[in-house]
């Protein structure tokens, strides 16, 4: 293999690397929410599947007919030395409110192989959400936490650097990084439904009911929902084809308004509107054929539902449907804990 083989080979190797740190994600948890108490001086260990070799005196042998010079060594060592630094790491798991979360699992995944799957360990952390790994290599880390009845926030993963300047800056003992869960409140049963409905193009009312595991056409007026759709989608379509559609989302003799927050799970007292309506000319710049929404409902019987849904308006042309509805009436608790699944 020739010199010039060598170094590309290794170029592209380093590029490859950085770009995988770079796609880490890159909302990095901050060390910024005061602690409720000071860490301890270990926290449980996380378990390694497989070892890493050491980063001490790394000594690149002469390839036949490579013919490198002592700067191509030291350049291809210093590669191999970013790939096996040694990896400390501190962190500290607690929920939106700022209190600890006892006993989270913590997942790692090392950079420390060129073009396969890192080194995988886990971990747990202790009664007061810290946790530590200590004697990891690779040239960074992803660490993830997790643990049942919490949902997953922008900051309950991050990425850090340590053999490269890539990803978030490695926390210390006494500056754990810190990762935060949003803890799931008081539930109530509730009725679940997923599934598509076909729509008519020519603006045809369809009544869905979302009183099943899957939501389905509904007769006698009996519909939780209702959705007309106008497309002028005509198969087979040439490509790049653009259209005018447009779509009209009601709830007969109820309301709906829009959903905002991830976590926004209780139905609003007031604000419900009759309809939602969305129009999407040919000639818009950003056109697309698709939309996706979510609202609470406020349905004719006194009952509250929250449904995310997306609206397909050119091929078989459907709407796909994802709802929690509470049987309780007058309850607007529309938070879902699939153990306690409503029957229909």
């Amino acid at each position: 293999m020739s010199r010039n083989r060598i170094l590309i080979v290794l170029v592209i190797v380093l590029i490859g690397v950085l770009v995988g740190l770079w796609k880490w994600p890159r909302s990095q948890p901050r060390q910024t929410t005061p602690d409720r108490a000071s860490p301890p001086q270990s926290a449980t260990p996380a378990v390694p599947e497989t070892a890493s070799a050491s980063s001490q005196d790394v000594v690149i042998p002469d390839l036949p007919g490579a013919n490198l010079t002592p700067e191509d060594k030291k350049n291809i060592g210093k590669i191999v030395q970013a790939f096996n630094a040694p990896i400390d790491f501190w962190g500290r798991v607690i929920d939106q409110h700022g209190d600890p979360v006892p006993k989270a699992a913590i997942h790692y995944s090392f950079a420390d192989k060129y073009f396969k799957d890192g080194t995988k360990r886990t971990g747990r952390a202790d009664d007061q959400g810290f946790f530590s790994l200590n004697e990891g290599r690779g040239a960074g880390v992803y660490v993830s936490v997790y643990k049942e009845r919490y949902y997953g926030t922008p900051r309950s993963a991050g990425s850090f650097g340590y053999g490269m300047p890539v990803g978030g800056k490695p926390p210390s003992r006494d500056n754990p990084a810190i990762f935060v869960l949003h803890k799931m409140g008081e539930t109530e049963p509730l009725i679940f439904a997923q599934g598509s409905v076909r729509l008519p193009r020519d603006g045809t009312p369809t009544d869905i009911t979302l009183r099943r595991p899957r939501p389905a056409v509904a007769t006698g007026g009996k519909g939780d929902l209702q959705v007309e759709l106008w497309s002028g989608y005509q198969p087979p379509p040439p490509h790049g084809q653009r259209y005018d559609w447009r779509v009209r989302i009601s709830v007969p003799n109820g309301g709906l308004v829009e959903r905002v927050g991830p976590f926004d799970f209780t139905a609003p007292q007031d604000g419900y509107l009759p309809a939602f309506e969305f129009a999407m000319p040919a000639t818009t710049d950003r056109w697309q054929s698709r939309i996706d929404k979510e609202f609470f409902l406020q349905l004719r019987d006194g009952y509250h539902a929250r449904v995310k849904l997306g609206v397909h308006a050119g091929g078989d042309i459907f709407v796909v449907l994802e709802s929690y509805l509470n049987p309780k009436p007058g309850s607007r608790n529309l938070e879902f804990d699939p153990a306690k699944l409503a029957k229909p």
